[in-house]
């Protein structure tokens, strides 16, 4: 009674501020829930839904089907594939239709329709049950685990095992513990039972191998099977011993080769396609231009021309200024720094040259006679190497105690006079 004396006017305002909220609130809640229930508006999305309705009308039932996938992929909503099932099943498509029969039930387990879509796949089973077509599945060792495309969808069994299936193309992969895993691809036709028998090899029979193609989209077979195709992200497990290893792309030229794999050893390819069509004459280095070493040495005997020169003019330069030393004449120190610097080309010149003298003797010494230069040269596919060692003498010149080194002229105890 005091606090309602004293403060008259509190709950008047509360209850006119819920009053004046309630609507801002309802309008709030029924917006979420429109937003959260109406999918987010898509050109893409519409088109599709109107071209699925035209055909619908128009009775075509498979376009109407086709059309309505295609806005499932831009915006996908578990709900339509009920509706995209009764379109196949009106288009008489009856596998597409129990697949997306099946895909409703996974994909939405709390829809009411969940009942009719399993009536419908169970009329639609007994309706296909004459084009299952058998298929035996064996393995060595026998025991494997087998799983049809993905792995995802669950193990169908274990080696030996007995299905059907209809008609189509199927990847089966079989797994046991201790062995790597294997998969085939079986193309089963209609009218035609079909045998899979599929090999496992121990992880301690293969290796890993790694490959390095200079170019994307090349196709790699190991013992005429397709194994993938570049780029690999994971190495290849290949059983041991001695593989053929092909690699082809559109417009390049083959790659073969014969590799020995041995167990628990990785290995690494280093594949290079090469343009086809593309050679080039690659003249070996047995036959290499007879006047290379004559260049060589030529160019030796340059170098040492230029150091004799360089330490003429330094030795001329040296005389003068003992002479001035001699006569108490001043002595600038930028001629000192010039005298050092003839002094430094000269023995840089002097090594060059005599370097580049014996380089020239060896390779004149290495010349094939005019007999081995004759012979006929061939062609070679670019990007082939040719490895060549070359061994040269043991005992070489020493530089250091042939070369005539001009005495430096910074240890020549020359006074400098200011």
């Amino acid at each position: 009674m005091l606090s309602s004396l004293l403060y008259p006017s509190k709950r008047p305002i509360i209850i006119g501020l819920f009053v004046l909220c309630l609507p801002a609130l309802l309008l709030l809640g029924l917006t979420e829930e429109g937003v959260a229930q109406a999918p987010e508006s898509n050109p893409r999305y519409d088109s599709a839904m109107k071209q699925a309705g035209e055909f619908t009308g128009q009775g075509k039932y498979k376009e109407a089907a086709e059309a309505m996938r295609r806005a499932l992929s831009i915006l996908p909503q578990p709900a339509m594939m009920y509706d995209v099932a009764q379109l196949y099943e009106r288009a008489k498509v009856w596998r597409l239709s129990l697949k997306y029969y099946q895909r409703f039930i996974d994909e939405a387990p709390g829809d009411g329709r969940v009942p009719d879509a399993i009536s419908r796949i169970r009329g639609l089973q007994s309706r296909l049950q004459s084009q299952y077509e058998e298929v035996m599945i064996t393995s060595q060792p026998s025991g494997a685990y087998l799983y049809i495309n993905d792995r995802a969808n669950g193990s169908v069994g274990q080696t030996p095992h007995r299905m059907k299936l209809l008609p189509g193309t199927y990847q089966i992969i079989a797994e046991l513990d201790g062995y790597v895993p294997e998969s085939q691809t079986l193309k089963l036709q209609e009218g035609a039972s079909s045998q899979v028998a599929i090999s496992l090899y121990s992880e301690a029979e293969v290796a890993p191998v790694r490959f390095l193609i200079n170019r994307r989209g090349a196709q790699i077979y190991i013992d005429r099977r397709q194994r993938g195709e570049s780029p690999l992200l994971k190495p290849i497990l290949v059983r041991q011993g001695a593989r053929e290893i092909r690699v082809t792309k559109p417009g390049y030229t083959p790659w073969v080769r014969k590799v020995n794999v041995r167990p628990q050893e990785p290995l690494t390819v280093d594949v290079v396609l090469t343009e086809a069509g593309r050679e080039e004459l690659i003249t070996p280095v047995e036959a290499s231009s007879s006047y290379t070493p004559w260049v060589v040495i030529g160019t030796g005997a340059a170098l040492v021309g230029g150091g004799v020169f360089t330490g003429l003019s330094a030795q001329g330069l040296y005389s003068d200024l003992e002479a001035r030393r001699d006569d108490q004449l001043l002595i600038a120190e930028d001629d000192i720094e010039v005298g050092n610097r003839w002094v430094m080309m000269t023995n840089i010149l002097l090594g060059l040259g005599i370097t580049s003298l014996t380089t020239g003797g060896v390779l004149w010494m290495m010349e094939p006679s005019s007999d081995d230069r004759s012979a006929p040269r061939r062609p070679r596919p670019i990007g082939a190497q040719a490895h060549q060692t070359t061994t040269l003498p043991s005992s070489l010149p020493n530089q250091e105690s042939e070369m005539p080194l001009i005495p430096s002229l910074i240890n020549a105890n020359i006074e400098v006079t200011q």
